[in-house]
């Protein structure tokens, strides 16, 4: 009843505009004519039933609205996760844009409202919850999914940054002071960023073991975990469960294995699990030959089922002349290194569905898109997303896009577009659909289809 009260009441004013209208155009004749006085009564009379008619659908529309959403809303929705259930109630309704804006500012905290009460005129209801979201990040209102790590040695505070290629600390006051950059790290925008040197430094970030890495000391907001420590100690990053994984592969149960020939493919089925992150051919028949007892002869026919074809054809002849299987291992490796001499540590995806090749970067708070070319955006004139130099990201608008990145799942994303000059999958992303980020078996993993042991460090509660 009150859906179908609240559509006759906006037919009403719809009409009541028509006759307004049309009065303005109907032909002047002798008896249409009508004095002045009694033609002023009768225009403030219409305005008045317009505004009172204006005013009586307002009401009706804010009780609808209000009783819908309270159905519909847990309470801790974002300004733009309100407004879209906003927006999904509004298609029962016949809602003019200024009293649809109306309504969605009251549903606004107050001292957002004040800060963007001068705006409501000039922008639009979208770009008022992108601005609302944005206040409620810089003021802490909303919480981070960037993990942080506490190194208990030096005190230092890491942030996990799968997005950056490189690990790097900050200088202290009086280093900053007193040396002299010996190299500048080109930006993709804003300044370069300062090079001072390299510390050599072990850090124990709480999975039960010390790790000894060559940190770059530059100027950058703070000390930074990257890609390249990641890999090399083979760390997954569980964004959700804000804590670091380490990858401990369980022993395969001796007899487990047949040593008859004839079984390598049952063995490579068996044993390919515990493997998928090991790229290098000396590093799997390491750990192969660390858990079950082999000849020589069976691992160099297994050996084949690991490597890559372009690999294969190759090591063929080195096989069967080989003394031992470490001969082509390590020249497997040499192919390896040449394959890979100039691949970024860091893990790019590629989306089936735009084409788009998406950055995995934990350190990025959110996921974000570049503009297309022919797309045009107001800038938003808050920020909240800052690059490593310090620099703030400019924000345009929203875009919901449906990502297939080859996990057997869609994921439908509300994507921020940025000035970024590539595409982001950030933390938000990552958290939201318990993704495990593995930059050593280059791929993303959902959180409960880990296959193997984990040894975990838990990172700490921050808010931006």
């Amino acid at each position: 009843m009150a859906h179908s009260r609240l559509v006759f009441d906006f037919e009403e004013v719809n009409k009541t505009k028509q006759v307004g209208s049309q009065h303005g155009h109907l032909p002047l004749t002798s008896d249409s004519l009508t004095p002045a006085g009694d033609l002023n009564t009768y225009s403030s009379n219409l305005n008045d039933g317009r505004a009172n008619s204006l005013k009586f659908c307002k009401t009706f529309a804010a009780k609808y609205m209000n009783e819908r959403l309270s159905e519909l809303l847990r309470g801790d929705e974002t300004p733009s996760e309100i407004l879209a259930v906003m927006s999904f109630v509004s298609m029962k309704v016949h809602l003019q844009e200024e009293i649809f804006k109306e309504l969605f500012f009251q549903k606004l905290r107050p001292d957002v409202q004040m800060y963007l009460r001068d705006k409501m005129p000039f922008y639009s209801t979208h770009q008022l919850a992108h601005m609302a979201d944005i206040l409620l990040n810089i003021t802490g209102e909303t919480s981070s999914n960037l993990l942080f790590i506490v190194d208990s040695n030096s005190g230092m505070n890491f942030v996990i940054d799968t997005g950056s290629k490189n690990s790097f600390i900050t200088p202290t006051p009086d280093e900053r002071n007193k040396l002299i950059p010996i190299n500048w790290i080109k930006a993709p925008k804003g300044k370069d960023i300062a090079v001072y040197g390299y510390a050599n430094l072990t850090v124990d970030i709480g999975l039960g073991r010390l790790f000894t890495w060559n940190f770059t000391i530059a100027d950058i907001i703070f000390p930074i975990i990257g890609a390249d420590f990641l890999v090399n100690f083979d760390i997954l990053i569980d964004v959700k469960r804000q804590v670091l994984i380490a990858n401990s592969y369980p022993p395969i149960p001796h007899g487990a294995l047949s040593s008859h020939e004839g079984l390598v493919e049952c063995k490579q089925q068996k044993t390919c699990k515990y493997l998928l992150s090991y790229l290098k051919s000396s590093i799997v028949f390491q750990r192969m030959q660390s858990c079950v007892s082999l000849n020589d002869n069976f691992w160099k026919r297994l050996l084949l089922f690991f490597l890559p074809q372009s690999y294969r054809r190759t090591l063929k002849n080195i096989l069967s002349s080989a003394f031992t299987i470490y001969e082509p291992a390590l020249e497997a490796d040499k192919f390896h290194q040449s394959l890979n001499k100039n691949n970024s540590p860091c893990l790019s995806l590629r989306d089936r569905k735009s084409e788009l090749c998406f950055l995995i970067d934990s350190g990025a708070s959110r996921s974000q898109i570049p503009p297309l070319p022919n797309e045009k955006f107001s800038i938003i004139p808050y920020s909240r997303l800052r690059t490593a130099n310090g620099t703030p990201v400019l924000e345009y608008s929203y875009k919901n896009l449906n990502v297939d990145f080859g996990l057997g799942e869609i994921f439908t994303w509300n994507f921020i577009i940025t000035d970024t000059v590539i595409p982001i999958i950030g933390a938000d992303f990552l958290s939201h659909f318990s993704l495990i980020v593995d930059l050593k078996g280059r791929k993303l993993l959902r959180g409960q289809q880990t296959p193997f042991h984990q040894s975990c460090a838990p990172g700490i509660e921050t808010s931006t």
